[in-house]
């Protein structure tokens, strides 16, 4: 049953006579504690859901996955939160406004050399390599 399977909610009288001494040990004495203590939070956990009176069971490699995915998550949107670092704020442009979308401030950006030929290229890093050698 709890390996994939599902659970009616009139099982739940005969479940709680077969496994009554587990469920004293959880305090759980009467169906409707079984269904708040035990199935309720086994559905908040994901580890069950409960549609029209049936409780259906995870199997349970997806109910391990499925926990480790939500505390993943849980943990990346508290990060995200609590960051001390600024949100990027998108930028609007107009439609008709090509050039703005030339713009960057990409450090990766070599846009301003794509007219530079190769002899161009050649004399400014010897320009570059001379003036680092008389600053030091």
């Amino acid at each position: 049953m709890l390996d994939g399977g599902s659970l009616g909610r009139d099982e739940l009288p005969s479940m709680l006579e077969k496994y009554r001494d587990l469920f004293l040990q959880a305090e759980v004495q009467t169906q409707e504690e079984l269904e708040e203590k035990i199935m309720r939070r086994m559905t908040q956990l994901g580890f069950a859901s409960e549609e029209v009176g049936i409780y259906r069971f995870l199997p349970p490699m997806h109910r391990f996955l499925d926990v480790c995915l939500s505390v993943q998550q849980d943990r990346d949107l508290a990060a995200s939160l609590h960051s001390a670092l600024p949100l990027p704020t998108p930028v609007l442009i107009d439609d008709d406004s090509d050039e703005k979308l030339l713009e960057t401030d990409d450090p990766l950006d070599l846009a301003e050399f794509g007219e530079e030929t190769e002899e161009d290229a050649l004399a400014r890093a010897i320009a570059d390599e001379q003036r680092q050698e008389m600053d030091t």
